[in-house]
């Protein structure tokens, strides 16, 4: 029977109902025994009752090559425990057929009382079914391609600002002839880097050169493999945004082997903040993520609220080596 007509019968949310019977939401005595009554009455049962202690929440994200993956998880894990949690970890490798059979074991199986996702895809149809499970749902990272999903909470940052500034940045040191490396078509996040980038360019007057624009995954690989087309273009930029660090530490450990010196001949701007990015040579330039308050705000919301809610949050430009002022 579905959490949903109980919720009803008791006149609460499904959100309270799900907490409540999982043993991790205290209630007024005149709600409990509504909720108790509303169950009664339609024979629900969940596998979790109020006296289990084991308190799970379920991460969904594409995998751990790519350290921003790995530094998410490290903040969220360190949150979860200081609330008491247990994180389990599903690694989906982007794939979109996995992601969505994840999300629906995660909630056929009802152990979880919450579902942190960041998903590799735009759109998962299993996520509509999380809301009325009674599960607690957060999407982080990428926002959703689905208005069905616009009743569960997102936690992500100002990814149109942050390209923004960065190519202000670039502007502000003379380059006038900046290359955009993308990540995948698709993704909430790549089509908002890159209005950034565009505005940027527009607002200065400078018109964007569609030979200037790669995309591609987020990967070192991807990074080193435009070094050919950068060579090679008659009019080449003097400047790279990288929509990501690990595809802008490839441009950096691939300079070299094509006759470009890092930031003098091609200044970059990695974005992420990953932590390997502070150590490479040159120390990469970028847009730093608010790991540690997108783990705040994403457990805060799993754990006490009960509405939803949009938070978005600033990256912030943290200048280092790779990049310099144009030479003359």
């Amino acid at each position: 029977m579905s959490i949903v007509q109980v919720a009803r019968r008791a006149n609460v949310s499904t959100s309270t109902v799900s907490r409540y019977l999982h043993g991790t939401l205290n209630v007024e005595d005149s709600t409990a025994q509504r909720i108790d009554e509303a169950a009664h009455f339609y024979k629900y049962t969940t596998k979790i009752n109020s006296k289990t202690t084991y308190k799970a929440l379920a991460l969904v994200i594409p995998g751990l090559n790519n350290p921003f993956y790995s530094e998410l998880c490290q903040q969220l894990s360190m949150a979860a425990d200081g609330l008491g949690y247990t994180l389990n970890i599903k690694i989906s490798q982007g794939n979109p057929i996995k992601e969505r059979n994840i999300v629906e074991s995660i909630i056929k199986e009802q152990k979880y009382i919450g579902l942190i996702y960041a998903g590799l895809n735009n759109n998962n149809i299993a996520l509509r079914k999380v809301i009325p499970s009674g599960m607690n749902a957060v999407l982080i990272d990428e926002q959703m391609n689905d208005e069905k999903l616009s009743n569960i909470s997102t936690v992500t940052v100002d990814n149109y600002s942050g390209a923004y500034q960065a190519v202000c940045y670039l502007l502000s040191l003379g380059h006038k002839r900046i290359a955009y490396v993308s990540g995948p078509d698709g993704l909430s996040t790549t089509s908002d880097r890159k209005h950034g980038y565009l505005s940027a360019l527009s607002n200065s007057k400078i018109l964007y050169d569609d030979s200037l624009i790669f995309s591609g995954p987020y990967t070192e690989e991807f990074g080193e493999s435009i070094f050919p087309y950068i060579v090679s273009n008659p009019d080449p930029p003097t400047a790279i945004f990288c929509s990501s660090d690990i595809s802008a530490l490839g441009l950096l450990g691939a300079a070299e082997r094509y006759g470009l010196k890092i930031p003098d001949d091609l200044s970059v701007i990695g974005c992420d903040g990953i932590h390997i990015g502070k150590w490479a040579h040159p120390s990469l330039t970028t847009l730093q993520q608010p790991f540690e308050a997108i783990a705040k705000s994403t457990l805060e919301l799993i754990s006490f609220n009960g509405e939803t809610k949009h938070i978005q949050l600033p990256l912030t430009l943290t200048i280092r080596n790779s990049t310099c002022r144009i030479k003359s």
